[in-house]
């Protein structure tokens, strides 16, 4: 039942209520156990989104991640996470994998005649609008897990190479005089050009409208010093430079059985537009975490559903979507967005 509030509600009687007064739109257990691959022991994960109340509403911050109290009868966690309806909408458009699993783990909850809140109906609806043909931040997630396992340089990682490109870049630009370091990466002519010829990079614009580049899915603003882009360029690439080839098995097989339900999940969703759970190869992915399953093996099975995801995009084999400009994400984005929160503050007596 809604509360009614005075004009000049109290924050701090606000604060006092469960969840903050924040409803909540969907929720799922997740991880291991919604793929169809956990083992004993295996964590107890919880997602979901909710939508604003009106202590949100009435505090100038910025939307965020929040452990709330679960409503349904999901069990016990300690690993809990609930997205804003609005960040949420707008890391599924970005095809972020999290989000996007929670989507689809929505979807198959609906088709099984799960009640949906209208406000979560209104996202699930707009599924042929936010569903791209973007396999970078499943591709980029899953190589992160596996980086510290791979001897070498790999060569498949997009976000090591174009990282190694634009420092390549970089530091050509500083060395070019004394003062360079000092020049932003805008100012010096050519530099922007050079640094997107890299297939992982691309030019753009951030919220704010803001020139930045993409490398694969993470920003650099062309506002950058480049002496400040030198040293974060770097810190990026810090963490490929890191092997554990001896890591604790049990740690080793569980990043890379991960890295590869990412991977193939990618694969899956940009070939049929669509993610079903458990997995399909759900009782591979045990023996994986089993460590039934060699090393080499994992990691050339990574490459193959890389390939079948870029493979299926490039060459126009996807039923969904084409990426979005960062122009139409937002136009995108905030339709849906103004729908949700108009649900949100009907559902508010005020």
């Amino acid at each position: 039942m809604n509360k009614t509030h005075p004009i000049t509600p109290d924050l701090e009687a606000l604060s006092a209520e469960q969840n903050l007064g924040r409803t909540i739109l969907f929720e799922t257990v997740y991880g291991s156990k919604l793929y169809g691959c956990d083992i004993e022991g295996s964590d107890h994960d919880i997602r979901g989104v909710y939508m604003p109340g009106l202590y949100d509403f009435l505090r100038e911050v910025k939307e965020e991640v929040a452990a709330l109290e679960p409503k349904a009868d999901l069990g016990f966690s300690d690993d809990i996470m609930y997205f804003p309806a609005g960040m949420f909408v707008d890391q599924v458009i970005r095809m972020k994998s999290n989000a996007t699993e929670i989507f689809f783990a929505a979807i198959q909850a609906r088709a099984s005649g799960a009640e949906i809140h209208p406000a979560m109906n209104l996202i699930l609806d707009a599924r042929h609008d936010l569903i791209i043909a973007d396999y970078a931040g499943f591709v980029g997630h899953a190589r992160q897990r596996a980086a510290k396992y791979i001897e070498g340089d790999d060569s498949n990682d997009m976000t090591l190479q174009g990282n190694k490109h634009v420092l390549a870049c970089l530091q050509e630009a500083a060395g070019a005089s004394l003062e360079a370091p000092a020049l932003r990466i805008m100012d010096v002519d050519g530099l922007a050009e050079k640094i997107a010829e890299h297939p992982a990079v691309s030019r753009g614009t951030n919220k704010g409208g803001d020139p930045v580049f993409w490398i694969n899915t993470r920003q650099l603003s062309e506002n950058t010093r480049i002496a400040e882009a030198l040293t974060m360029t770097d810190a990026r690439l810090e963490r490929f430079r890191t092997k554990l080839l001896d890591a604790e098995p049990k740690v080793m097989f569980k990043d890379l059985c991960t890295s590869l339900r990412m991977m193939e999940t990618a694969a899956e969703l940009m070939e049929t537009g669509h993610i079903g759970f458990p997995l399909p190869r759900a009782e591979y992915y045990r023996d994986i975490r089993l460590g039934k399953i060699a090393r080499e093996e994992i990691l050339a099975q990574i490459d193959a559903a890389q390939d079948r995801a870029e493979a299926t995009v490039t060459q126009g084999r996807s039923p969904l979507r084409a990426k979005y400009t960062e122009a139409d994400h937002v136009v995108v984005r905030n339709k849906v967005v103004a729908q949700v929160r108009y649900v949100a503050l009907k559902s508010l007596s005020l």
